[in-house]
Order: structure tokens, then C-alpha cells, then sequence
């Protein structure tokens, strides 16, 4: 019973250094949050000192970081999700609000 106790005990440890690890390199290696604006702003043809961005995030999603962008024009909401380590588009939409 002690030994499996160890032997679990070192496993957890292990694992939990490896994901420590992971996301420290993960999160370094994030395009930055000005970057992520200027392509979604550039993806929805609209200038970005004309939005008003209500809400950016950075969050792990089936282990892919992500960056959730919402600003607004207008009477539209614009909604992004980029790969925050790529910067590739992951999700467009539009909503007009009226």
C-alpha cells in the first residue's frame, strides 16, 4: 500500500510539472493581444481606432489558447476567437444590434 501511495504520489508530481511547464511555454509563445486586435479588426474591414472593444480574453479550449475579442462599430458587435498562438482566425461573427 505505501509503495503505490509513492508511486502515485510521484506520478501526480510528475504530471503536474509537465502541465506547469506546458502553459509556461504555451503562454510565452502567445502572439501578443495588440496583434490579435489589429487581425481582427483587419479580418472584419474595419479600422481599429473606430471600434470600441468591450471584452478580450485568453483562454485553454481542448488545449488550444485562445484569444475572444468583442468590440463594436456602430450599431454592430463583432465577435473573434484567434488561435493565440498562431493568430489565426478560429471564429467571425457579426450581430446587429438594434
Amino acid at each position: 500500500m505505501k509503495k503505490n501511495t509513492i508511486t502515485t504520489a510521484i506520478a501526480f508530481a510528475v504530471a503536474f510539472i509537465t502541465f506547469a511547464a506546458s502553459s509556461m511555454t504555451a503562454s510565452a509563445s502567445y502572439i501578443p493581444m495588440e496583434d490579435a486586435r489589429t487581425i481582427a479588426t483587419g479580418n472584419a474591414c474595419v479600422k481599429q481606432e473606430e471600434v470600441v472593444f468591450t471584452s478580450e480574453e485568453t483562454e485553454v479550449i481542448n488545449g488550444i489558447a485562445q484569444y475572444d475579442l468583442t468590440f463594436r462599430k456602430g450599431n454592430q458587435e463583432y465577435e473573434y476567437v484567434l488561435n493565440a498562438n498562431t493568430g489565426e482566425v478560429l471564429l467571425a461573427n457579426i450581430t446587429v444590434i438594434e
